[in-house]
């Protein structure tokens, strides 16, 4: 995943006092548990479970069927290893359940549901990798940060 020039500044990029409320695009989870022993994603994927309270992770219904559809085209990632991704983030999440719909990215209108779970569930921040997310770079007040960027706020 190529690296899309920022212009976000480190200041603007403060983690707020509480923990910070995340959507994480799926595209992060998929290379996180490609490249498990290296590799940016593969730190998100170790926050997980939750219990350092590094950030809490908003998730929907839709994005969670996005992430189980997503992970098991996947041969090179084992049954075992998506299965217990997948509890995680179930059981570690917080839910949320978006009344609002978008129509924003038009290139990719699937990327509209973590918009809609974002702004539901009042994130702070969208990680991707994805080039029509970031290309974003705020919506309704919510960064729309790449995993460098939220590595740093998470350390």
């Amino acid at each position: 995943m190529p690296d899309i020039p920022r212009k976000i500044s480190v200041k603007a990029l403060r983690a707020p006092a509480r923990t910070p409320k995340l959507v994480i695009d799926t595209n992060l989870f998929v290379s996180g548990l490609l490249n498990p022993h290296s590799g940016k994603p593969a730190k998100l994927i170790e926050f997980l479970p939750l219990r350092q309270k590094r950030y809490q992770l908003l998730v929907s219904r839709e994005i969670f069927r996005e992430y189980e559809t997503v992970l098991n085209r996947f041969e090179r990632i084992s049954p075992a290893k998506r299965k217990s991704l997948l509890a995680k983030i179930k059981s570690h999440s917080h839910w949320i359940s978006p009344q609002k719909r978008f129509v924003v990215i038009k290139d990719d209108p699937a990327d509209d549901k973590f918009l809609e779970c974002a702004v539901a569930g009042d994130a702070d921040f969208i990680v991707s990798g994805d080039k029509h997310l970031l290309s974003l770079e705020e919506f309704q007040g919510i960064k729309i940060i790449t995993i460098d960027e939220c590595l740093r706020l998470l350390r």
